[in-house]
C-alpha cells in the first residue's frame, strides 16, 4: 500500500484552512484580500502547497463533480481522521478538492506558478486540470455572474467559455468579450470590446488593462472584473476624471475615486497612488507638475 505522510496531511489541512478563512470571496475586504496575497506569494504558499499535492492526485476515470463539491466539515474529516494514511479513494478525492479550491481561491497566484512549471509537468497538469478541475471552475464563476441579473443596464449572454456583458443607457452602447481557456484559471483570460461609443480608445484600453491586472495579478474572479468594469463605465459618463498615475477612476485594490487633486496643476489622483508614488521616489511633489504637492482643499 501506498502511505501519504503524516506532514502532507497537516499541511493540506493548514492550506484548506488559510483558503477558507482569509482567501474566499467576501470574507474579507478587497484590500485586506490583497495584503494576504501578497503575504502567500512573498511566503511562496501556493507552489509549497502544490508540491505537496500534485503527488497524490488521484489518476483514473474522473471524479465526478458531486464528490468536488464535499462539504468542507466532511472534507476535514477525510484529511484529519485518514488512518492508517493509505491511499483510500476518499482520501484522493480530498487531495483533489483541496486543489479545486486553491484554484478558485488562488487564480493568480495559480498562473503564476503554472507559468514555472518545466515542460513536461506543465503539459501534464494543463491537461489534467482541462478534464478535472477547470470545467467546474469555470460553471462556478459563470453561475456567479447572476448577481448581475438586477442591474437593468447589463445584459450578460454566455456561450460555452465565451460570455458578452452589453451596457446600454440613454445613447450609450458597449460590449465586452471575456474568453476563459479551456484550463483557467492556469492562463489569462482575454479580454476586448466590440462597441465602445462614447468612449476614447486610450480609456477603454486602461480599462482592459485594470481589468486584466485585477484578474492576473490580484486574484479577482470574474464577476470582480465585470464590476469594476461597471465602475469605471460609470464614473466616467459621471464626468470624474481618471487617476493620473494608475489611468483609472476605480482603484482596483480598494475600489476608491481619485479625490486628491493638485492645486496648481488640478491632476487628480487616488490617495493610494499618490502615496506609493511619495515612497518610491522619494519626492513630495506632484507627479505631473513636479511643484511641491499643495492639494486643493
Amino acid at each position: 500500500a501506498e502511505f501519504v505522510p503524516t506532514f502532507t496531511i497537516s499541511t493540506m489541512f493548514c492550506w484548506l484552512l488559510i483558503l477558507e478563512k482569509y482567501c474566499q470571496p467576501g470574507v474579507l475586504s478587497s484590500a485586506a484580500r490583497t495584503l494576504v496575497s501578497a503575504a502567500v506569494r512573498n511566503l511562496a504558499l501556493f507552489p509549497k502547497a502544490m508540491q505537496h499535492l500534485l503527488p497524490w492526485l488521484p489518476r483514473g476515470p474522473s471524479v465526478e463533480d458531486n464528490k468536488l463539491g464535499l462539504v468542507n466539515p466532511i472534507l476535514m474529516r477525510v484529511l484529519t481522521n485518514a488512518n492508517p494514511m493509505h491511499r483510500p479513494p476518499a482520501l484522493q478525492c480530498a487531495m483533489l478538492h483541496v486543489l479545486h479550491t486553491s484554484l478558485l481561491a488562488l487564480p493568480a497566484e495559480a498562473q503564476s506558478w503554472f507559468s514555472t512549471l518545466d515542460r513536461a509537468t506543465g503539459s501534464w497538469f494543463g491537461k489534467y486540470s482541462a478534464a478535472r478541475l477547470s470545467p467546474s471552475l469555470i460553471r462556478l464563476q459563470l453561475d456567479s455572474l447572476k448577481a448581475l441579473d438586477q442591474d437593468e443596464s447589463l445584459a450578460v449572454r454566455t456561450q460555452g467559455r465565451q460570455l458578452v456583458v452589453l451596457f446600454a443607457k440613454d445613447e450609450i452602447e458597449l460590449e465586452l468579450v471575456v474568453r476563459l481557456p479551456e484550463n483557467w484559471p492556469l492562463r489569462p483570460v482575454e479580454v476586448e470590446c466590440d462597441r465602445r461609443s462614447g468612449v476614447a480608445e486610450n480609456l477603454w484600453r486602461k480599462w482592459m488593462l485594470q481589468m486584466k491586472i485585477l484578474l492576473s495579478g490580484k486574484n479577482g474572479s470574474i464577476l470582480d472584473a465585470i464590476s469594476l468594469w461597471r465602475s469605471n463605465v460609470d464614473k466616467h459618463f459621471e464626468g470624474i476624471e481618471d487617476c493620473s498615475i494608475c489611468y483609472s477612476i476605480v482603484h482596483v485594490t480598494n475600489n476608491s475615486l481619485p479625490k486628491l487633486e493638485c492645486s496648481i496643476c488640478n491632476q487628480h489622483y487616488h490617495a493610494a497612488c499618490l502615496y506609493k508614488w511619495f515612497t518610491t521616489s522619494h519626492k513630495s511633489s506632484c507627479p505631473m507638475c513636479t511643484n511641491p504637492w499643495t492639494p486643493v482643499k
